[in-house]
């Protein structure tokens, strides 16, 4: 189970996602101003299917972290993941709220490239 202070960083790293403009491309990682959990919910937004590895090198983070951070954000109900023998398969809650009420799926859409 995560601490508190994990599910308040995933937190704060959603709610900071609503106050920044996200410019991504499909040739360019998440700004590096975006908390380590807000990168890599838009890495998984703009490039879903890959590795936590691939996350890991596409955001400037092992993979010891990005397992971590999805561990945040599940607990956080931002993300559910599905492991099977061979894949894991991330899906972001687009219902869940951010902290300033708005939808985080929403949000996404709408910084789409």
């Amino acid at each position: 189970m995560m601490s508190q202070s994990g599910c308040v960083r995933a937190a704060v790293a959603v709610d900071y996602l609503s106050t920044v403009d996200n410019n991504d491309t499909d040739s360019n990682p998440p700004p590096p101003l975006l908390s380590p959990h807000g990168r890599l919910l838009t890495a998984i937004h703009h490039k879903p299917g890959l590795t936590q590895t691939e996350y890991g090198e596409r955001i400037g983070l092992s993979r010891r972290t990005i397992i971590r951070l999805l561990n945040d954000l599940e607990q956080a109900g931002y993300v559910t993941t599905q492991a099977t023998q061979t894949a894991l398969t991330i899906e972001i809650n687009g219902d869940t709220k951010l902290p300033g009420g708005t939808a985080l799926g929403g949000w996404l859409k709408r910084h789409k490239q």
